[in-house]
């Protein structure tokens, strides 16, 4: 069986690879590029970290709103 792209390899829920093909429970997954087997996610690794970059964008931007929000939304003498 080929070893899939998995940067979370330690979820057990995921139901289908980066690269799409659908994974049983003897499937394997790495976060390590250079352990990878599957022959499609190796084809399409940029699309794949093109989209692990912009998910880690859009968390940075989320995070960055909400402590904004919290900035503004707490009383000052909340603080100490």
């Amino acid at each position: 069986m080929a070893t899939h792209y998995n940067p979370s390899h330690d979820n057990d829920e995921v139901e289908q690879a980066a690269c799409g093909t659908w994974v049983g429970e003897t499937s394997d997954f790495t976060g390590d590029w250079r352990r990878v087997t599957c022959r499609k996610c190796l084809r399409g690794q940029d699309r794949i970290m093109g989209v692990a970059v912009e998910t880690e964008k859009d968390i940075v931007e989320q995070m960055g709103s909400m402590a904004d929000y919290f900035e503004r939304a707490l009383p000052a003498d909340a603080e100490r």
